[in-house]
Order: structure tokens, then C-alpha cells, then sequence
């Protein structure tokens, strides 16, 4: 099914995934032990959803979306470092912008239960996890197979280029939306931040679904990373 480079490539996949899962642990541990997020939590209950994560979701993910991207010419294996690492760090800072923005014009309390118990520590883990999982699970897997569910579909050559499009944006929109269950599961939702959490989402998933086909996924991962880290644990270290 995979040339030997392709399964040394896989293997990392799946490596990164396990780990991805496992280093957002204490982040879910300290958010859902508050009361008002439904705590406190066993933090076996943790373990064991990161573990399923890893297995049913992530797993699965790089497979299949190692094999469609065969398929399609995406997915390649990283390329080197240099190509991308300025790329992504200026759309990692980009994409930065409107969450420190976000920090002033909207409270704690909107983001959702327990969101201000984390340690910077916690949420440096929580950025690593966010842009090893999400990466591999909306680019690589989700993505890849709806370019080629679209070209599997409609079989026109013409079409190849709209379908990388069409994908990136059907798999940002899903982005977007897993990034609403803590902002909705406040008493009484702010509805102006979640309108803004899907378009910006929507819009960085768009832009890290470029850096994927254009470079790499260890592109989009590493600009995700930087996204993350600058407007989460910078201003709490601050």
C-alpha cells in the first residue's frame, strides 16, 4: 500500500499524533476540574480520551490521508526546514493578531468554564497538542480526503486546482466549528465571539490548508504552533 519511505513517514504520523494527544492532558485536567466546566474530573477519564483520540481519530486520519494525498499530489513528506520556516512564522504571527485582540474586548468568562485555570505551562503543552492533532486530523486527513472524494466525483483535469480550494474551505468550516464547544457551553453565550471565533477560524484554517499544499504539513503544524503560542502563553508569561 506505502513505499518504505512512506511508511517511516506514516509511523511519525501516527508517533506525533499519540504524542499531540498526550501533552494536551494537563490542559484538559486543569480546565475540566473546575466546577463550573462540570469538575472535578477523574484524570484517568483524561488519559483514556487522549489515548481513543490517538487511536480511532488521528490513526486513521494520517492513513487515510496519506493515501488520498498520494492520490491527489499533497501530503508530500517534509521538505526542508528553510523553504518554510519563515512562511509560517509570519502567518503564525499573522494569525496571532486577532486572538490578542480578542484578550481586550472580551473576558475570561466568555471563552468558557475553566479556560483561566491553565498555567502558561499548560497552554505552551496545549499549543504543541493543538498543532500536532488539528493539523493531522482537518489538513492531512480531513482535507485530502474531500480533494479527492471532489476529483473522484467530478473527473475533469480542469477541476483539479478549484478542488484543493474547495476542500481547504469545507475543512476550515469544520475547523471552525470544533473551536465552538467551550465558547457555548457558557450560561449565556457570547454570540458576538462566537460569529467571530467561526470567520477567523474559517479564515486561519483556509490559510494554514495553503501552507499545507504549497510546503508541507510539518508547514501548517509549525505556523499553528506559533499562532498558538504567541497569543496564548506570551501574554500570560507577561
Amino acid at each position: 500500500m506505502f513505499a518504505r519511505k512512506d511508511r517511516i513517514f506514516l509511523f511519525g504520523l501516527i508517533l506525533a499524533g499519540l504524542i499531540g494527544s498526550a501533552v494536551g492532558v494537563p490542559f484538559s485536567i486543569s480546565v475540566l476540574n473546575d466546577p463550573a466546566a462540570g469538575g472535578p474530573i477523574d484524570p484517568q477519564t483524561i488519559w483514556l480520551r487522549a489515548l481513543m483520540e490517538a487511536i480511532f481519530l488521528l490513526a486513521p486520519a494520517s492513513i487515510l490521508g496519506l493515501w488520498a494525498g498520494r492520490k491527489v499530489g499533497i501530503a508530500r513528506i517534509s521538505e526542508r526546514v528553510h523553504s518554510f520556516i519563515i512562511p509560517s512564522i509570519v502567518v503564525g504571527l499573522a494569525l496571532a493578531i486577532p486572538g490578542l485582540m480578542g484578550r481586550f474586548i472580551f473576558t475570561q468568562g466568555d471563552f468558557g468554564p475553566g479556560m483561566s485555570n491553565p498555567t502558561p505551562f499548560e497552554w505552551l503543552l496545549r499549543s504543541l497538542s493543538a498543532a500536532l492533532t488539528e493539523e493531522i486530523a482537518f489538513r492531512l486527513g480531513l482535507m485530502t480526503l474531500l480533494v479527492w472524494l471532489i476529483r473522484v466525483i467530478v473527473r475533469k483535469p480542469a477541476f483539479d486546482k478549484p478542488s484543493l480550494w474547495i476542500g481547504n474551505l469545507l475543512a476550515a468550516l469544520v475547523f471552525a466549528g470544533a473551536h465552538l464547544p467551550p465558547v457555548l457551553s457558557v450560561d449565556v453565550p457570547n454570540w458576538n465571539l462566537v460569529v467571530l471565533i467561526v470567520v477567523f477560524n474559517s479564515l486561519a484554517g483556509v490559510v494554514l490548508g495553503w501552507l499545507y499544499v504549497r510546503y508541507c504539513l510539518l508547514a501548517a503544524i509549525f505556523a499553528h504552533f506559533v499562532a498558538d503560542f504567541v497569543q496564548h502563553v506570551i501574554p500570560r508569561l507577561v
